[in-house]
């Protein structure tokens, strides 16, 4: 590989590179040998990611380059530096599974080196992580996300299932588009929310700042819905109807789940239950239906699981059981 070359690897790892360099570097790794090259260094890069700063650390991309030739003759050497095969290693260990140890904790994910990526967020937990082309992703939980870490395509595709707030780099060359069971989700470089739990009848998807697309599955024959920010998208799953409504005075709400903040603006018993069920992982049995459209108004942060119902149970009228994570209220 040339020079010209391997700027162009720098600049698509560094989320620098222009147009040219991009579909330069696309055509390139068409094929398989070349594809590798560029998997092994996209490794390393993120390798350095995760042991430290790359500003802070002895293997920066562009001493890499000073050390690294690109010819057949050299290709072998590519992890030869002790650190950086530590990179390699880790960020393969890595990628092979996060394992969740700990259910009442906060899972962090960093960049992974492999074709294909699916991580579930248990019910009592979230997490925060970074696709491969720098996008944040918070998951909340009962929350799943799947998608390639091959950033070479025509498109950046996210499946979402349950509930994650994204803030997305920006690649004109390469849109970026989140799936949901019945609509997608075309972005232009933004910070949303989106609520696509498969038990629930609503997809909602709530913009921030930015632009994005609102798409039906059939992207050819049915129309798209651009979405304003402090707009929320509600979407119903049996009607098959997208409403709009502006929410700016309460759009709070939508989004400080992210924040570790659970909040609630009268909002009836039934639906808060089942997002309590998913914050705390509880399996709460409402044993009286007459209970079911009591509403409730407030937020919580560090309670524990008994601490909101109790909370709950003194502005209102019911009475409740705890045993272990079981919650009758009557």
């Amino acid at each position: 590989m040339d020079l010209e070359k391997n700027k162009g690897i720098i600049h698509f790892l560094e989320g620098t590179s222009n147009k040219e360099e991009w579909n330069e570097l696309k055509e390139w790794s068409k094929s398989d040998e070349n594809k590798k090259v560029l998997e092994e260094y996209e490794g390393i890069w993120n390798g350095a990611e995760i042991i430290g700063n790359k500003k802070n650390i002895d293997i920066s991309w562009k001493k890499l380059n000073n050390k690294l030739n690109f010819n057949e003759d050299h290709k072998k050497g590519i992890l030869y530096s002790p650190i950086l095969r530590i990179a390699a290693v880790f960020i393969i260990a890595f990628g092979l599974g996060i394992i969740f140890n700990d259910y009442t904790s906060n899972y962090k994910s960093s960049k992974i080196a492999l074709n294909n990526t699916n991580i579930k967020i248990p019910y009592g937990s979230k997490s925060n992580i970074t696709l491969p082309d720098g996008t944040e992703v918070w998951l909340n939980s009962g929350s799943s996300i799947q998608y390639s870490n091959d950033l070479i395509q025509d498109t950046r595709d996210v499946f979402i299932k349950g509930e994650a707030y994204f803030n997305v780099t920006k690649n004109n060359n390469v849109p970026f588009i989140v799936h949901t069971s019945h609509i997608n989700i075309k972005v232009h470089g933004t910070s949303f929310n989106v609520k696509s739990y498969e038990n629930e009848n609503i997809i909602e998807t709530t913009l921030i700042e930015g632009s994005i697309e609102i798409l039906g599955k059939n992207q050819k024959s049915e129309k798209s819905v651009f979405l304003k920010p402090d707009h929320k998208a509600s979407f119903n799953k049996e009607s098959n109807k997208l409403q709009i409504k502006n929410i700016e005075s309460e759009i709070y709400l939508y989004t400080a789940w992210k924040d570790n903040k659970f909040m609630f603006n009268n909002e009836p018993l039934e639906s808060l239950v089942i997002r309590l069920e998913r914050w705390y992982d509880l399996d709460i049995d409402i044993e009286n239906n007459d209970l079911l459209d009591l509403r409730f108004s407030g937020s919580f942060t560090n309670e524990t699981a008994e601490q909101a119902i109790h909370a709950l149970k003194l502005s209102s009228t019911f009475n409740y059981s705890i045993s272990k994570n079981k919650v009758n209220i009557y």
